[in-house]
């Protein structure tokens, strides 16, 4: 994707998603299509929580474990990935550890759960 970026005021940086340090404070941070294809999806959210700023907002986009959700798992991994699904409840607890309080929720279905989180101290 980076070789891909053609705009040049856009730069592509390559890093550990749980470990990356932007040396910015970011007023949105949106994670879609991401926590499902990581082992650590608490840390993250601890890591976004350190890039943003004290008014910011998260926004969280990630596949349900509910029946259409097997079924997004099973495309995958019949392509060589293996997924994480989420309950809603588990992953709420998972930001709230990291410093995040939830601010709205909603479902797209089939079987996606949005989210918005503001920092917490």
């Amino acid at each position: 994707m980076i070789n891909q970026l053609r705009e040049e005021e856009i730069e592509g940086i390559v890093g550990d998603i749980t470990t990356v340090d932007l040396d910015h404070k970011f007023k949105r941070i949106v994670c879609a299509g991401v926590l499902e294809f990581t082992s650590k999806p608490g840390e993250v959210l601890e890591n976004a929580r350190s890039h943003i700023d004290l008014e910011g907002r998260l926004v969280l986009l990630v596949p349900l474990s509910n029946l259409w959700g097997q079924l997004y798992r099973l495309y995958h991994r019949l392509h060589g990935f293996q997924i994480n699904l989420f309950r809603p409840e588990e992953l709420t607890s998972l930001a709230q550890q990291a410093g995040w309080g939830q601010l709205q929720e909603t479902y797209v279905l089939p079987f996606t759960w949005v989210a918005s989180f503001g920092p917490i101290d």
